[in-house]
């Protein structure tokens, strides 16, 4: 798998302090997921996002891309 994505979604405000998602956080999530297919891949981050952000606007644009090799 190939991951290129935009830094909108470690950016991203949210959580219990409203502190960015982080970077190591994102990394975390895609490889733990890695293995499932593309279309879980896409529910999980979109999930994970929503929960994160709780009341908070998107504050960027959010761009994740994955191909299988």
């Amino acid at each position: 798998m190939l991951y290129l994505g935009t830094d909108g979604f470690q950016d991203q405000t949210g959580g219990e302090s409203g502190k960015r998602y982080k970077e190591s956080a994102l990394h975390n999530l895609i490889a733990k997921n890695s293995e499932q297919t593309m279309n879980v891949q896409r529910e999980l981050l979109q999930n994970e996002l929503k929960r994160w952000m709780g009341r908070n606007k998107q504050i960027d644009d959010i761009c994740i891309i994955g191909v299988k090799l």
